[in-house]
């Protein structure tokens, strides 16, 4: 059998580099979004790859013209109803009306033009096209032309535009806007030759204008006239840097005719690399740096190489390292390295790189912005604002910096809006003991805000029933009436509430100030802590109506800690000093607690709870004693909850906590007792609508001591 010819390298080289081309613009143009392809651009490094041609933004249709004749009659009551449809977005029925009227009224220009821009906006072009040409031809403005053209080019009638574009052009030969207007619907179109030379227009308007010589020269690149358009990139002024000159100029140069020299080892390396042949690309990289090793910028394409052909972004970082190690001022490269670290999720590692970068170039805008966004997707909302702020106060244009905190802004505001409330707010409480007292109230109020600040007012009707400090039966009936204000700050990482108000019972007693602030971190340094203070009448705290009567108030402040330890264990501990006042000494009551929790999966809790309660003094006793005081109290409780969905749009959580109590109450010897603490919280979430309701059971002390206690609550969310 004869042997068959050998094909020549350049040849088999030529087929192959075709072949690989080919597929990539098919892989490039059919199936990466466009928005990718203009923000990469297709260039790092010096290493240029293929110009993607942008999108002509399709122009919007003219907003509704409103008028309103000064003569009453038939015109002035049609643009009352007119602009009444098409505010209410009644586009068919506005478009009825208009063809109705402009059939009784038909030389009424204004109202024919009105008709098809209305019919623009209906998407009804070819209509809007006929009415728009019938308003000319009857005598409408003939600055409406350029309406016109601009609609010609949202149908896709080249021809159309066009021909306006180059009238109206022609009339005002130096307006810069209408000429590059003209010029992109030309580049559009893909009449490349009449859009260069309305871009050759422009430059000669303002030869120092790079942005209008590198559009000129893109076009002429489209035209095939590569020569043509290296010439007009050679007169961009030398310092001016765009990723955009680097494509292009990589582009002009594939397209022009080969040399007739031999290409050289690197030219062969960047032609395997452009053909998609990464490893044989790499091979002669390889050789390349053995032969010249101090030839550091190699590594950088060679990153371009492992990045974007062999989908190894692992050796592009490797590279990159080893080519910042030669030159570790290459600031650019560094941040280049950053956010290919990030886009890889090696994020630890790009955040040290961002860290590092700011750190010897505080004024570099783009790395405060990657900085942001490592810190956001890491969870530290405080420090991405701060670095997205920074790049925004040294680059008020920095895209990524805006976008990164909108982002973090948003994702913090429905994280508040979830558990916040505004609106219409109404509560029912309950409560009662075994030693007869009891309170019911009935609470509404009004929030007014956004989730990071809020201020809300309600008033409040409640009765209290229990014994005076003789002991004889009583009840008081009081208002309850107190306005509050709530603020995030810190993006979420700080709440704190004020609340100012009065209790003043009906019997025309001395009204007593209500105050209270609570500051909430939701997530500190992986743990949550609260503070609370309020002043306020002391049954709230001591449960009996004599204390009241008797004029005692309590002063309480708290502070609490909640921690996970593990992953699925937590731990608490809460510490109170309520300071009772009014009747004689003031007396302190301390109480603390500590307890240790697992959560064995996502509905139940299981855990362990002990608590310790002293008061300092004796509480008074005018005949009754004002409040239960032991000497000590050491509770020690085992917990069992769960919680989770008991229905579609319904949430339950129930807890029991049975226990035992060390104690010694005032004039007896220290005793054991049995305690329990019982709760059952109930939500049901109708739209924005939360209805709730809670109960709960205690029992405790010597005496058998029982609490039972109701609430019914329904809040608005945002």
């Amino acid at each position: 059998m004869a042997e068959l010819p050998r094909w020549p390298y350049w040849g088999r080289f030529a087929a192959l580099a075709t072949a690989s081309l080919s597929l990539l613009f098919f892989f490039v143009f059919g199936f990466l979004p466009q928005r990718f392809l203009l923000e990469l651009d297709f260039s790092e490094s010096g290493f240029a790859y293929p110009v993607i041609r942008p999108p002509l933004p399709v122009p919007p249709p003219p907003p509704t013209e409103v008028r309103r004749p000064i003569p009453r009659g038939p015109a002035e009551r049609f643009w009352a109803e007119y602009v009444a449809l098409a505010s209410n977005g009644e586009a068919e029925a506005a478009l009825h009306l208009l063809a109705g009227y402009l059939e009784r009224y038909p030389d009424d220009l204004g109202t024919r033009l009105e008709y098809g821009r209305a019919l623009w906006r209906a998407g009804r072009l070819n209509e809007a096209i006929v009415a728009y040409r019938d308003a000319l031809a009857r005598g409408a403005d003939p600055g409406v032309r350029l309406e016109l053209a601009r609609l010609y080019s949202a149908a896709g009638e080249w021809d159309g535009a066009l021909a306006i574009y180059e009238e109206i052009a022609g009339a005002a030969p130096r307006d810069p806007d209408l000429l590059r207007e003209f010029a992109e619907v030309a580049t559009w179109a893909e009449r490349y030759d009449r859009a260069e030379g309305v871009y050759a227009r422009l430059v000669a308007l303002d030869p120092g204008d790079p942005e209008r010589r590198l559009q000129w020269a893109r076009v002429l690149y489209w035209s095939d006239r590569p020569e043509r358009a290296f010439e007009v990139l050679a007169h961009l002024p030398p310092d001016f840097q765009s990723v955009s000159v680097d494509s292009l100029r990589a582009a002009i140069a594939i397209a022009l005719p080969p040399p007739d020299a031999e290409p050289s080892l690197l030219e062969r390396a960047r032609g395997l690399a452009m053909a998609g042949a990464a490893d044989s690309a790499l091979a002669l990289y390889r050789t390349l740096l053995i032969e010249e090793p101090s030839a550091d910028s190699l590594l950088l394409e060679m990153a371009d190489v492992f990045e974007y052909r062999a989908n190894a972004p692992d050796s592009a970082v490797a590279y990159l390292r080893a080519y910042l190690e030669g030159r570790p001022g290459q600031h650019d490269v560094r941040l280049r390295l950053g956010r290919l670290l990030a886009w890889n999720g090696r994020l630890a590692e790009a955040e040290a790189e961002a860290e590092a970068l700011t750190a010897v170039r505080p004024e570099d805008a783009a790395a405060w912005a990657l900085l942001g966004d490592l810190r956001r997707w890491r969870g530290d909302r405080l420090g991405a604002a701060q670095a997205y702020q920074q790049s925004l106060d040294l680059a008020p244009e920095e895209v990524t910096a805006a976008e990164g905190l909108a982002a973090l802004n948003a994702q913090v505001d429905a994280e508040l809006a979830r558990t916040g409330t505004i609106g219409p707010a109404g509560r029912v409480d309950y409560f009662a003991d075994s030693d007869d007292f009891s309170l019911i109230g009935w609470r509404g109020g009004w929030t007014l805000g956004t989730p990071r600040a809020r201020a809300g007012f309600d008033l409040a009707l409640e009765r209290v029933d229990g014994f005076d400090p003789t002991g004889r039966p009583a009840t008081v009936t009081a208002l309850d009436a107190r306005a509050t204000a709530e603020c995030w700050w810190l993006q979420g990482k700080l709440q704190t509430t004020a609340g100012l108000g009065g209790w003043l019972p009906e019997s025309g007693a001395e009204l007593q100030p209500v105050v209270a602030f609570t500051a909430l971190a939701p997530d500190w340094g992986g743990a949550a802590v609260r503070f609370e203070y309020r002043h306020e009448p002391a049954f709230r705290e001591t449960a009996t109506l004599q204390s009241t009567l008797a004029d005692v108030r309590a002063d309480v402040a708290g502070l609490g800690y909640h921690r996970p330890i593990g992953g699925r264990w937590d731990m608490s501990a809460a510490a109170r000093l309520a300071w009772l006042s009014g009747q004689g000494e003031a007396n302190l009551r301390a109480d603390a607690a500590v307890g240790l929790f697992h959560k064995p999966d996502d509905h139940w809790l299981l855990g362990y709870e002990s608590r310790a309660l002293a008061f300092r003094d004796p509480a008074p006793d005018p005949g009754l004693r004002l409040y239960w005081d032991p000497k000590w109290s050491w509770s020690n409780s085992l917990l069992l909850g769960w919680r989770g969905a008991a229905g579609p749009g319904w949430e339950l959580e129930a807890r029991a906590a049975p226990g035992i109590a060390w104690l010694q109450e005032r004039d007896r010897a220290a005793a054991v007792v049995f305690e329990l603490s019982a709760t059952l919280d109930v939500a049901r979430r109708i739209g924005v609508w939360t209805v709730g309701g809670s109960a709960g059971y205690g029992q405790s002390r010597l005496d058998g001591y029982r609490t039972f206690r109701l609430a019914i609550e329904i809040t608005r969310g945002f």
